[in-house]
């Protein structure tokens, strides 16, 4: 129990100082872990392990349930381009500098595009919104948000995911099956709710997030991939249920993701820093400027205002560039030198992107 304790007292300390600061909290989850591993010794243990990773299936699972597609298609033409520019542009910047200046292999070299190309809806749809209405060009920069973060996925299932004929059969039983799940899960969900059965709801939520651990090596997939996708599927079906994301956010966020961000520290040596500079500034300096380029020069043409804004703000980038740096580390294709290169990267852009943005946030808004 004490080996529990201490990273809770930990996590829960980082909230607070994120509350008092402004400063986004996964930072300071993150900074918590180094702190455990490199100062206290800390070691981590399978409890803590087994909450990290369902908290990024989770957190995955609420990033696709951000994305709405009916949304995408109001604004597709500007988001479409948008979202594929300010991705790409930073991908193939990275992935030329770090295989021909930095001396990466290829694939590291692209996981490092992926990192630090997406950004991240979960932190752009609450700054949007408390920026006063939603009008046609915020919904443009939303609904762009959301194209770089399909991107982001796509490149990570093509690099991560083991395609077999079973990989194949089970994306196509859930597409066909996605209307049928709808229409089965709101016929289910309406059934608790007149018995006001909340709690139920969200355990069967989280009954499936954890089925989602269980079939991935089987599907040949990633379990975050999945959760991703099975998000974007459910998205209608939740949305009409708003309790059930609101609950289910709550724990995600009070409860489980702080683990995996915490687990994301204590992966990090802090005597490998030093090392890691060399690959830490260069990853800074290119994913920032790239992205804020092939962000903000398209929104001149695409959106004629909120340009600089917008280069500024595709720049936060924590949930899918995390979980890209640590399937690239646990999968050995990074080293623990590029990781924490990346990672560190990673926290100094969505830094620097607060503070050119003059927003205070956490990662649930």
């Amino acid at each position: 129990m004490a080996a529990f304790l201490i990273p809770m007292l930990l996590v829960v300390v980082a909230g607070i100082i994120a509350v008092l600061t402004g400063i986004a909290t996964p930072l300071l989850e993150i900074a918590a872990g180094i702190f455990a591993a490199n100062i206290l010794g800390f070691e981590s243990t399978e409890i803590i392990n087994f909450l990290g990773e369902i908290g990024i299936i989770a957190l995955m699972y609420l990033a696709g349930l951000e994305i709405n597609i009916d949304f995408i298609k109001k604004e597709y033409k500007k988001s479409l381009g948008l979202g594929a520019i300010s991705f790409f542009t930073p991908f193939i910047t990275i992935i030329l500098v770090g295989k021909y200046l930095l001396g990466l292999t290829f694939l590291q070299a692209v996981i490092a595009g992926i990192s630090l190309s997406a950004t991240s809806v979960a932190i752009v749809y609450p700054i949007l919104l408390q920026r006063g209405k939603f009008n046609n060009e915020k919904r443009a920069l939303l609904s762009a948000a959301m194209i770089t973060d399909i991107l982001g996925v796509v490149m990570l299932s093509i690099f991560f995911s083991e395609t077999s004929m079973y990989t194949i059969l089970f994306l196509v039983a859930l597409i066909a099956l996605a209307k049928p799940i709808r229409k089965i899960g709101a016929f289910f969900l309406r059934k608790l709710e007149r018995k006001k059965s909340i709690g139920l709801k969200l355990k069967v939520v989280l009954l499936v997030l954890l089925g989602i651990e269980v079939i991935a090596p089987f599907a040949g997939i990633e379990a975050v991939l999945i959760a991703f996708l099975f998000g974007i599927l459910t998205s209608e079906l939740v949305n009409d249920f708003e309790q059930i994301e609101i609950d289910l956010k709550s724990i995600t966020f009070a409860f489980l993701t702080p683990f995996f961000f915490f687990t994301v520290g204590l992966s990090i040596d802090a005597l490998q820093i030093a090392s890691s500079l060399k690959y830490l500034i260069p990853f800074t300096l290119v994913g920032y400027i790239a992205h804020f380029a092939g962000t903000s020069i398209p929104a001149q043409y695409l959106l004629k205002k909120n340009a600089k804004f917008a280069g500024h703000l595709f720049n936060s980038k924590l949930s899918i560039g995390i979980i890209a740096t640590t399937l690239g580390l646990s999968t050995g294709v990074l080293t623990p030198e590029i990781y924490i290169a990346l990672v560190g990267a990673l926290i100094l852009c969505t830094f620097v992107s607060s503070v050119a943005t003059h927003e205070k946030f956490t990662l649930e808004g």
